[in-house]
């Protein structure tokens, strides 16, 4: 389970990891990946090419991670088209609110740091985050490959931070699906391009419609156009 910073804005869970383990992470990424499991379009590797779980170049003094978890308020935008009004949910990636990574790293040292001369710097650049928090059990893999927080859902913001300071870790379990999607399968059946996998948790990238949203140019001829239903992004298999 998850430790809990108190907040005047509500608990913010959070997770603890040495920086020991990275070598363990370096590896399993490294399986995964063997795996042909990621995809290689410009614009996703482009994301990940610096998330390799090394220090930061100026901070090699780090000794743990901290993992927190930052409530997303649901944003939707009303469109007033041809007489009539249209609410549409904007997909939490694309928006910042709630509590934001400086103001939680102020959070963070002040509250959870042993020593006031301790270092703190964001690790989000280097990082898999979604990875981490599955692993320290911050959160949990839905089988869309979306990482759940409990009492947040999938609207939340993961902010890792880097720290000299050695803490105690949280407990380390497996990369599994989360146990309420071991019987449902109404995203992958819900999902307009067939990207989501009966038996894991990573998806097809080059065939997701959030892909194709993000990058340059027009949209390829075999995505349907009525499977558009976001201004950016994809909402459907949540």
């Amino acid at each position: 389970m998850p430790y809990e910073l108190q907040t005047s804005e509500g608990t913010l869970p959070y997770t603890v990891v040495s920086v020991a383990r990275f070598p363990e992470f370096r590896e399993q990424i490294s399986e995964i990946k063997k795996r042909d499991r990621f995809s290689q379009h410009p614009l996703f590797q482009g994301y990940v090419k610096d998330l390799n779980f090394q220090l930061p170049p100026d901070f090699d003094t780090a000794r743990s991670v901290i993992l927190v978890a930052s409530r997303k308020k649901i944003a939707q935008v009303l469109f007033h088209y041809r007489g009539k009004k249209r609410l549409v949910t904007i997909p939490p990636q694309y928006y910042a609110n709630g509590i934001g990574w400086k103001t939680c790293m102020d959070l963070v040292k002040d509250t959870l740091l042993p020593d006031p001369a301790s270092r703190i710097q964001l690790g989000n650049d280097y990082l898999f985050l979604k990875y981490l928090a599955v692993r320290t059990g911050l959160g949990e893999y839905g089988r869309n490959n979306i990482c759940y927080v409990r009492g947040m859902g999938s609207f939340s913001a993961l902010y890792a931070y880097f720290t000299d300071a050695v803490l105690e870790e949280s407990p380390l379990g497996a990369l599994k699906l989360m146990e309420t999607c071991r019987h449902c399968l109404l995203c992958a059946e819900t999902c307009p391009n067939g990207c989501i996998s009966e038996d894991d948790v990573l998806i097809d990238v080059n065939r997701c419609i959030t892909l194709y949203n993000e990058a340059d140019g027009d949209f390829p001829e075999w995505i349907n156009p009525e499977a558009h239903n976001a201004l950016m992004g994809c909402l459907l298999c949540q």
